[in-house]
């Protein structure tokens, strides 16, 4: 872990796709300033900081069927943003992802990502253009460190919806 830097994909690589990259050995495997990203069908593996870091106010366009191998206890750092566009992957027993502070300004799902959402900052629901509705799906689960919070509609009209089931 940490061999080499990892790979970043800048702002002017908006709407890039990777599909298949296996990602070894890196100090920050993905590095993602580029909105609209998709990532499917990858590996990250053995990294020494984190697998995935998202910068602030960066939406994915896809990420799922991703498999995440010896990434420590946090595999990804996003922004709430970013949310609404990460699918189902596959993590490690005791691997999270962190949700930084910051604003879900559009409406969507936050689907089951295949680890919990570790919220270390304070986490705005607001819209900004009218009203907007977070759903977070069955099976997700909420750990909230010291300065975690979510919060609901402070600026903007906005909805939270929780639906759970017997088994999630």
């Amino acid at each position: 872990p940490g061999a080499w830097k990892g790979v970043r994909l800048y702002a002017k690589a908006a709407r890039s796709e990777i599909a298949g990259l296996v990602l070894e050995h890196a100090t920050v495997g993905l590095e993602v300033d580029s909105a609209e990203l998709t990532v499917k069908d990858s590996v990250f593996r053995a990294t020494k900081e984190l697998a995935v870091r998202v910068t602030d106010d960066v939406v994915l366009a896809g990420f799922a069927g991703n498999t995440f191998d010896q990434v420590g206890a946090v595999a990804m750092s996003v922004p709430p943003a970013a949310l609404v566009g990460i699918g189902a992957n596959t993590f490690g027993a005791d691997t999270a992802i962190e949700v930084r502070a910051g604003n879900a300004t559009a409406s969507g799902t936050w689907a089951y990502p295949g680890a919990p959402l570790r919220v270390s900052g304070e986490v705005y629901l607001d819209g900004k253009s009218g009203k907007i509705t977070v759903e977070v799906a069955a099976g997700n689960r909420l750990r909230f460190d010291a300065g975690g919070a979510l919060l609901i509609g402070y600026t903007g009209d906005a909805e939270l919806k929780v639906t759970g089931t017997k088994d999630a």
